[in-house]
């Protein structure tokens, strides 16, 4: 792919994580994967945002607290994540991807960038 293409690319994807967080449908599951869109949201927030806490990617994505907590823990008991007490706030924790999370993520982006790229082809 050209930059442009790629560009364009990213900018559809952004759209669309804008989109679907504004209509709520957080709950779906994505690109044929055992995670719902709230849980590869989860998986991009934590890779994307500077040292983030649950408090933090709840306030960007607006889900439920509970749910954040029960994908956050079953995250880290599927090795996806690690959690580390702030040395700042010690009630928050930080959040970072496993290797085992940074290749999961990695395949759901190659996967919707596959399908973002056949929708502005088609």
């Amino acid at each position: 792919m050209n930059d442009t293409f790629e560009a364009i690319t990213r900018k559809i994807r952004s759209f669309n994580r804008f989109y679907t967080r504004i209509i709520g449908e957080v709950n779906q599951s994505v690109l044929n994967s055992p995670f719902s869109l709230a849980e590869a949201r989860v998986l991009y927030e934590i890779k994307h945002t500077e040292n983030p806490t649950a408090s933090e990617i709840n306030v960007e994505l607006e889900l439920d607290p509970g749910y954040l907590s029960r994908i956050i823990r079953r995250f880290e008991h599927d090795d996806l994540l690690t959690k580390e007490r702030s040395a700042l706030d010690g009630r928050a924790y930080l959040l970072a991807l496993t290797p085992r999370g940074e290749h999961v993520l990695s395949a759901l982006e190659k996967a919707s960038d596959q399908r973002t790229s056949e929708l502005v082809t088609s």
